[in-house]
């Protein structure tokens, strides 16, 4: 007996833009009812039932692109592509906004937990900011302008810098101010590439693009400088901007701080979901805009800092005791790993470096967020001090342990058989000696 889909009450085709008119109105509408009731419950509800709606679209959607393998494509005002903004969802986008939207879903029903004493005066703040963070990272997954793309980058990382800042400590407001000015700078770089970019294919739309870098016209604009001279300089800024979004050698120094230091669910959020971000814009525009023969430098590039990344987390990881730092640590371990897959460029490649980001992005807020219950609950946190955590409450010591043991990529749990997947990717385009390289680093964060 055939099972019946679930109720869509969205059309289909409109799924992205009303995810994003839905977060953005709940964003703005929160501090009104707030001056209005002051009532802390108010946000909360807001927040949860707006994720879940969110969510619950963007799966009904994943489902159909992803089953169909139709592409979801949605033109502000009716205007076409190039001349007009265009949301395009493809199996790529798909997977990448039922991550974002189901595990921001959970981190909005944890922050309700974690801030039910004090923070009366400026909850609606932290809510709006996180629904703005959501709206951010859709915006980067469903546009087809690069433009677009820098506008929505700025939205999610605005909304972040200021959320690790969000409990006002010292340490905190270092961390956040260092991650904003190198933020900004990063930002600032990409959009002179994307001005340039402008200025020598005509336009700004990835589809546009992607046909004049193979030698082909688009309809409704035209070549106006070097497409070669155009795609060189995107390259160099998309590399210096992604590297630091998914803090990447050498822009990885601001996440040990930031993630840190931020509220516990801000923490899972930032290792979870942002720093993906950055993943999916170097497969977006290397891989699907400019293409593979076109980007093949700068994926070796991309190689080399992507190794560089996993040793230098898992050696940091050696020497820490700070349980917030040490996961930090872990998640430049892993990023340094999911490079190496983006960096490949096979199918295969491609293929494990979506498992990887999927059930790291799992695993890892699940991590932030029981040890979050644990610091709260004993006060500290010196891993030394939190090694008894289970005697207090087994359930988050469990978890705890489950999540840092699969982080490991210790069989049966998932990240065993994401690392595995991704060393058998390498194993087969590098050779074994790359592939023992990649190894390495996991070996020493286990030890760590």
């Amino acid at each position: 007996m055939e099972v019946p889909p679930p109720p869509q009450f969205v059309p289909t085709e409109v799924v992205p833009s009303i995810s994003i008119l839905t977060l953005t109105t709940l964003a703005f509408l929160i501090p009104l009812l707030h001056l209005a009731t002051h009532s802390r419950r108010v946000p909360e509800v807001l927040t949860l039932l707006g994720t879940a709606f969110v969510a619950y679209i963007n799966i009904c959607m994943a489902k159909e692109v992803l089953i169909s393998g139709n592409r979801v494509v949605y033109g502000f005002g009716g205007w076409p592509a190039p001349i007009g903004i265009v949301y395009e969802v493809d199996h790529l986008s798909a997977i990448f906004s039922v991550l974002i939207t189901t595990v921001l879903f959970f981190i909005a029903l944890y922050s309700i937990g974690y801030f039910s004493k004090g923070h009366e005066g400026r909850l609606y703040l932290y809510y709006t900011l996180l629904l703005l963070v959501e709206v951010g990272m859709l915006g980067v997954i469903y546009t087809c302008d690069i433009f677009h793309m820098f506008v929505m980058l700025e939205v999610m990382s605005i909304a972040a810098y200021v959320l690790v800042s969000y409990e006002l400590g010292r340490v905190a407001l270092s961390a956040s101010s260092k991650y904003a000015i190198f933020g900004a700078l990063a930002t600032t770089i990409f959009l002179l590439g994307v001005a340039y970019a402008y200025g020598c294919f005509g336009t700004v739309n990835m589809a546009d693009i992607a046909a004049k870098v193979r030698g082909t016209e688009f309809p409704l604009s035209t070549v106006v400088g070097v497409p070669s001279l155009g795609a060189l300089i995107l390259s160099l800024t998309v590399l210096w901007m992604f590297t630091f979004k998914s803090a990447i050698f050498p822009n990885h120094f601001w996440l040990p701080d930031a993630h840190s230091e931020a509220p516990t669910p801000i923490s899972a959020l930032l290792s979870g979901l942002v720093v993906k971000v950055g993943i999916y814009g170097f497969i977006r525009i290397y891989i699907t805009v400019l293409g593979i023969d076109l980007s093949r430098v700068f994926l070796e590039v991309l190689f080399i800092l992507g190794l560089v990344t996993a040793f230098i987390g898992s050696l940091s990881m050696l020497f820490e005791y700070d349980v917030k730092r040490l996961i930090a640590y872990s998640t430049i371990l892993n990023l340094g790993l999911i490079a190496l897959g983006v960096s490949i460029a096979t199918q295969e490649g491609l293929a494990s470096t979506l498992s990887y980001v999927i059930n790291h992005a799992v695993t890892k807020a699940l991590a932030f967020m029981s040890i979050g219950i644990a610091i709260n609950a004993l006060g500290s946190r010196d891993l030394r001090v939190l090694e008894g955590v289970g005697r207090v409450c087994r359930v988050v010591g469990i978890a705890f342990a489950t999540s840092m043991i699969a982080l490991g990529g210790i069989p049966p749990l998932n990240m065993f058989m994401a690392k595995l997947y991704l060393y058998v990717a390498i194993l087969r385009a590098k050779g074994l000696w790359w592939a023992l390289i990649a190894v390495a680093p996991s070996v020493i964060g286990f030890i760590g």
